[in-house]
């Protein structure tokens, strides 16, 4: 068994794709499927299962996941150990991230990659907040951005900035004429496209919507936040994003709630000594949110 091979399983695992993992770790998708296949061989085991619709663990792939990650996160310990000596050149930063979160996350992550190519970036985004939570308490990842306002209090936080909710309406939808704002009211009749019930951010949803007196008119439950975007497009209903929100898909239009609803976004971490790299890269998505909140202040002048 070798260490590549256990890079290969997490990002199938966390890809839910050959094509997409291999891209990940930077391997051609045979190359990546031979080290699946002979990891499948040394463990005489079945990891995946491979349809139509994508792929997915295992039982024995679910049971062996949590060691492999522990296996990299140790590693990846060591790595930053010993890049600590030499300071921010060398090492790897283990980040992770809301899925809904747009471009300013990006624009850092390129940022810091300009600067310091020889640190390897390793990202992930779960499908919930308490999973973001759950990846830097166990020290499998370095640091987070998420939403801040309900972190929990054994967590050391850096707000970076403020986001507002808008809704996004499918293509030749006009049922409130041509405003650029909606109220709460107006979204709460809309057919929406929603996480489940019971996830956190529908929690959160609900608990927004129910503060403005109104309750959600959810059509279409879906957890993943890239097709509920291509639904929005093909019209199946409207949905909430995030105002950051970089690639609206052709045709669809996004309004603004009112009043805002704000909510802090912000680096999270552990607390006690960081890794140089992970420092500078808290330094530079400080400097860069900063830099936009000024840029926007003066567009809107």
């Amino acid at each position: 068994m070798e260490i590549q091979q256990l890079r290969c399983l997490i990002a199938v695992a966390e890809h839910g794709s050959f094509t997409k993992a291999a891209a990940a770790v930077h391997l051609t998708q045979p190359s990546l499927s031979h080290a699946v296949a002979k990891l499948e061989s040394e463990f005489r085991v079945k990891l995946f299962y491979r349809s139509a619709r994508g792929v997915t663990l295992t039982p024995a792939g679910k049971l062996l996941t949590k060691p492999a990650r522990q296996a990299l996160s140790a590693l990846e310990n060591i790595e930053s150990t010993v890049a600590s000596l030499h300071g921010v050149t060398a090492g790897a930063i283990r980040i992770v991230t809301s899925r809904t979160f747009a471009t300013p996350i990006a624009e850092v992550i390129s940022a810091f990659r300009e600067r310091y190519p020889e640190v390897r970036l390793r990202i992930n985004s779960p499908q919930s907040e308490s999973d973001i939570y759950a990846s830097i308490s166990s020290g499998e990842y370095d640091i987070a951005f998420a939403r801040i306002d309900r972190t929990p209090p054994d967590f050391a936080t850096q707000i970076l900035g403020v986001e507002t909710l808008a809704a996004l309406l499918p293509p030749g939808n006009e049922p409130y004429g041509n405003h650029t704002e909606l109220t709460w009211a107006q979204v709460s009749r809309l057919p929406l496209i929603l996480p489940p019930a019971g996830n956190q951010a529908r929690m959160a949803i609900d608990r927004v919507f129910a503060a403005h007196g109104v309750s959600v008119n959810a059509a279409v439950e879906n957890e993943d936040y890239a097709s509920t975007l291509d639904m929005v497009r093909a019209g199946v209903g409207a949905c909430l994003t995030p105002g950051t929100i970089s690639r609206i898909p052709a045709g669809v239009r996004m309004k603004a709630i009112v009043p805002a609803q704000r909510t802090r976004i912000g680096l999270v971490h552990r607390p006690g000594q960081l890794a140089p790299a992970v420092v500078a890269f808290n330094a530079l998505a400080v400097e860069h949110f900063r830099e936009l909140r000024t840029t926007r202040a003066t567009s809107e002048r």
